[in-house]
């Protein structure tokens, strides 16, 4: 019974599953599992690379945790177009003057990658732009990313501009908790307060002019530089899963979109061959040990305490192995190890246990044993003090 069993370790070791029957454009990519913060797809995750207006996850993050009403106006300054041109950045088309609110300028930000609107929010929250990035990388360190550097609030290619794709997966999950950030990252339109400009999703692009059904991914943020390539964090939220994807170093060639048809590809992928699965079922009785000897039990079950819910391949091969005692005696004793209980996906640790025993075990025979040890320091003793009252009389009798 289960109070006689406790499983010590339940050490869940989830091995990157790299998918090899997808041959992706991006030289990395990582796709994590939301819901249970697995990664499923690694692709030189952790390389150091050029991470183009992915850094605008960075921008917003830090303007939405610096300000207090979305609504409050902002005046668009000249010093928000300087290197603009040269650096050949898109702008989402706002003038000099302009008078708009920080709502504006993130839509501008996230769906339409305006550095015109970058920059805006940098001086307007950090007073100037080097001061800005200086916030960037202070909230990147506090959110442990360990190999990322910010120089800018677009994205320009800079030798001190970097990151990698499993950095940026960490930020966009510590984005998305923010509940104006998730909306923004989300929408599919929006206008602007003075009706002067629309944005609408970047996703709608691809779809008229590729020919390619986003309709799947939830919310993106693209990039590109000559250095960084096409670039794509994203996520993909349906019934059944929340999958999130970041790209990097897809190829430019002829303006085709790669980080998208990888983005199209990965997703399909795992919607198709992937599901939940009960691997094991809490109170699920995974080893009976026998009792050898007369006890008040004759076997022991070993329990589930949590219920093993997995993400896995509709076909995987799963396998159960228990190595340890094939019985329990009188030799074992409570906290004493019983053996490991392991769930294998193919060659992969799914589920480990180490086995203790929970409670003493009442052996009979110990008791039989201990009687009679008794009866005879009892019989002994009674010998002893006959004996003595024996030899007392003998000596009053002369």
């Amino acid at each position: 019974m289960r109070k006689y069993i406790i499983i010590l370790i339940l050490c869940l070791v989830l091995l990157p599953i790299k998918i090899l029957a997808i041959d992706l454009y991006s030289n990395n990519a990582v796709l994590y599992n939301l819901d249970t913060d697995e990664i499923l797809l690694d692709k030189n995750k952790d390389e150091q690379v050029s991470i183009a207006s992915m850094t605008k996850i960075m921008t917003a993050l830090v303007v939405l945790e610096n300000i207090e009403n979305l609504d409050d106006k902002v005046i668009i300054p000249a010093e928000a177009f300087d290197r603009l041109v040269e650096e050949n950045a898109y702008q989402a088309g706002f003038k000099v003057g302009d008078i708009v609110t920080y709502r504006d300028l993130l839509y501008a930000l996230m769906m339409v990658s305006g550095a015109d609107a970058a920059q805006t929010l940098a001086i307007e929250i950090g007073k100037n732009i080097p001061n800005f990035v200086i916030m960037m990388n202070k909230k990147g360190k506090d959110i442990g990313l360990k190999n990322t550097s910010f120089a800018n609030p677009i994205g320009l290619d800079d030798p001190n501009n970097y990151s990698t794709v499993n950095d940026v997966a960490k930020l966009l999950k510590y984005a998305l908790d923010n509940k104006t950030f998730y909306q923004i990252f989300t929408a599919t339109s929006y206008t602007t307060s003075n009706k002067a400009l629309k944005f609408t999703n970047s996703m709608d692009s691809y779809k008229q002019y590729y020919n390619i059904d986003t309709s799947f991914i939830d919310g993106a943020k693209t990039g590109y530089t000559y250095d960084a390539g096409f670039c794509l964090a994203s996520i993909s939220f349906t019934d059944k899963e929340k999958l999130l994807l970041v790209t990097a170093k897809a190829p430019y060639e002829q303006k085709i979109p790669y980080h998208i048809y990888d983005a199209v590809n990965v997703y399909t992928y795992y919607t198709t061959n992937y599901i939940y699965k009960d691997v094991l079922n809490k109170d699920e009785v995974i080893k009976t040990i026998p009792v050898k000897g007369l006890a008040n039990k004759k076997e022991v079950k070993i329990k589930v305490d949590e219920a093993l819910y997995q993400y896995l391949p509709k076909d995987a091969n799963i396998r159960y192995e228990y190595d340890g005692v094939d019985y329990i005696n009188a030799s074992y004793h409570k906290g004493d190890p019983l053996g490991h209980y392991t769930v294998y996906l193919d060659n992969r640790i799914l589920y480990q246990a180490e086995l203790k025993l929970d409670d003493k075990i009442i052996f009979y025979y110990n008791y039989i044993i201990g009687g009679l040890v008794g009866l005879v320091i009892l019989f002994i003793t009674l010998f002893i003090i006959r004996r003595h009252r024996h030899i007392f009389h003998s000596q009053n009798v002369k």
